[in-house]
Formats: C-alpha cells, structure tokens, sequence
C-alpha cells in the first residue's frame, strides 16, 4: 500500500488504527509472577540471616575482649569531689571535733583515709566511706593519736611539694600529700610508673620525713 494514501469509507477516511500493548493473563504470567515473589522472599530470608550472623559475631568479639569502653575523663566515670564531700559531710555530722583529725581523698571512686582517730570512730568512718554514693573502695590509713605536728607537719608537707611534686620531672596534678608526724603519706594517680618511683625516691631524699608510704598508682 504506498505511502501517503488514504482510503475513504462510506463513514469517511480510514485511518490506521491505533495498536495498544495489552498484558494478557496466562500461565506464563502467572508463574513469572510467581518466580518474582519467590525471589523478594528468599531475598528477605537472606537478609535476615546475615544480620543473625553479625549478631554472632559481635557476641563472641565481647565475650572474648569484653564489652568495649568509651574513653572518658575521670570526672564524667567518678564522681570524686562528690564522693568526698559526701563522706567529709557525714564525718562531720558525726563528730566535729574528731572528723577534723581525718583527711579524705578520691581518685577514681578510690576513697583514702588518712588520719588518726580512736578505734571506735574509725570503724564509724569506714563505714560512712563505704557507704557513699559512687565509692568503689575504700583504703585506711591510721596514726596513733596525738601523732600529728601541725607545725612540723605543715614545713615538711612544704618540703615535698617543692624539691618534689611541683617539679618539671614529676606530674603531680592528681596527687594528695598527707604528712602525720614526719610520716609521709602520698595517695593518688600518675601518668607514668616511672614517676611514681622518682616521686617516692625524692621524697625519702628529704633529711625531715621519717617515712614514705605510697598508695600512687598508673592512671
């Protein structure tokens, strides 16, 4: 039929009519549909077995290296002028005149007693450390009564500060000096265990102490 004529009906011009693909429902279809589910379903299937998978994983990594920890600085895991001022506060409540002759410490939820009391309120004290919210353990350490020297004590507690802990060699930012009659008391944390080792070396260096005890540790 050549191009560009048209033929004429009784109604008019004949024109081409219009073709429309039209999806017909058949047994091919139906089991291209079908294959098409199957395929979704196995998919899902899949999925979820792999995040089974990862989830075992994960699990035996923790239980062979333990649950794994956001460094934090101390002050958001412990709460330490808290805790001290808790035990101070009780300690005070409790006997005044008494709980003056008691220092407190905290480092790292590591409470330290450092004093002298009679046995009767130092079993009170230790009991109010234990107690306090956020410790996590608590460590005595007790002078006889009537040990103390405050003015001897408070020259030799200068001593150590300068020749020892306020030095370039020795970080000493978190560290308390307690001195009861030339006895030296030293509680707190340090970079390095190097430092530690110096810091008590240079401390028995000074001719006024008559003893070093060191609860220092690595933090």
């Amino acid at each position: 039929m050549p191009a560009g004529v048209n033929f004429e009906g009784p109604a008019g011009p004949l024109r081409p009519k219009t073709q429309r693909r039209t999806m017909v429902a058949g047994p091919g279809n139906a089991r291209t549909m079908e294959h098409n589910q199957n395929m979704n379903m196995y998919g899902h299937k899949f999925a979820v077995l792999l995040s089974c998978l990862f989830c075992l994983f994960l699990g035996a990594c923790i239980s062979l290296h333990g649950t794994p920890e956001i460094p934090r600085p101390d002050d958001a895991r412990y709460d330490d002028a808290g805790i001290k001022t808790e035990i101070l506060s009780a300690l005070l409540k409790k006997d005044a005149a008494k709980a003056n002759d008691i220092n407190v410490h905290c480092f790292n939820g590591h409470v330290f007693l450092v004093g002298e009391a009679d046995a009767g309120f130092r079993a009170e004290a230790l009991d109010i450390a234990r107690e306090a919210h956020g410790a996590v353990h608590v460590t005595t350490h007790w002078f006889p009564t009537g040990t103390a020297s405050a003015a001897r004590d408070a020259l030799i507690e200068g001593q150590v500060a300068q020749k020892v802990l306020h030095t370039a060699e020795v970080n000493a930012s978190r560290v308390a000096l307690d001195v009861w009659g030339g006895n030296v008391v030293l509680t707190g944390t340090m970079p390095k265990q190097s430092q530690i080792a110096r810091t008590i070396a240079e401390t028995k260096k000074i001719e006024t102490v008559k003893s070093v005890t060191s609860y220092l540790s690595v933090d």
